[in-house]
């Protein structure tokens, strides 16, 4: 009895390059029409939406990266298989660490504050809290390269 697959086809994979390469572009479209025609009523309208919009490209971005990910490689055998489940822990230990040092840090933050001041345990959190929303974009981008890394050191000892 053979095993169905849960991954996509490879078309899918060449799908969510072009979504990932599409974000830039229409984000640079947006800033040259407004950096022209920003005093019209229009665009006063759409720079309060700027939050639509970057949900929206989070979306599209998240979208993209689960199209890149979970896709067939052209040639699926039981080789890529042990690749892609190793890449798979791999981002999940370091997935992991990351939200484990986030958690230390808010509570040496918490745990060190005297008076009313602001500690520097403080400062270093808040600036991790601006790269917490990366986590899952910089997980799914180490699985890929890890990933890649791992059939590219295959075929290159398959060569020699």
């Amino acid at each position: 009895m053979q095993k169905k697959s849960i991954l996509m086809p490879h078309a899918c994979h060449r799908v969510g390059w072009w979504l990932l390469l599409l974000i830039p572009l229409v984000v640079g479209f947006y800033e040259i029409l407004y950096y022209f025609f920003r005093e019209t009523p229009v665009f006063a309208a759409v720079n309060g939406n700027s939050r639509f919009i970057t949900m929206v490209c989070y979306l599209v971005i998240i979208a993209s990266a689960f199209l890149i990910c979970l896709s067939k490689e052209k040639v699926e055998d039981e080789m890529v298989s042990q690749y892609r489940l190793r890449a798979i822990g791999i981002s999940a230990y370091v997935n992991f660490l990351l939200f484990l040092g986030f958690w230390l840090f808010g509570a040496l933050d918490h745990g060190f504050r005297f008076g009313h001041g602001e500690s520097w345990w403080g400062i270093v959190y808040r600036t991790m809290q601006m790269f917490f929303d990366l986590i899952p974009f910089t997980t799914a981008g180490l699985y890929y390269l890890v990933f890649k890394w791992m059939l590219w050191r295959s075929r290159k000892e398959e060569a020699l």
